[in-house]
């Protein structure tokens, strides 16, 4: 999992706060938790729109199993 390209992703919303607030989160536990567990599937297409990653580098992103 590559945990510096979801670092920097969160930073690119303006922290783990604003994040949370653009992702719809009540709290920002949620996205905090991407940094262990990776980030959820449902957010892919919705970063690669707007951060202009790859879906195939998202993939590096991706929740364990």
């Amino acid at each position: 999992m590559n945990t510096k390209l979801i670092r920097e992703i969160i930073e690119s919303y303006g922290g783990t706060r604003a994040a949370a607030r653009h992702f719809g989160y009540r709290g920002y536990m949620g996205v905090q938790m991407w940094k262990s567990q990776g980030i959820p599937h449902k957010y892919h297409a919705q970063i690669a729109e707007e951060k202009g990653i790859t879906r195939r580098r998202l993939m590096n992103c991706r929740p364990k199993k």
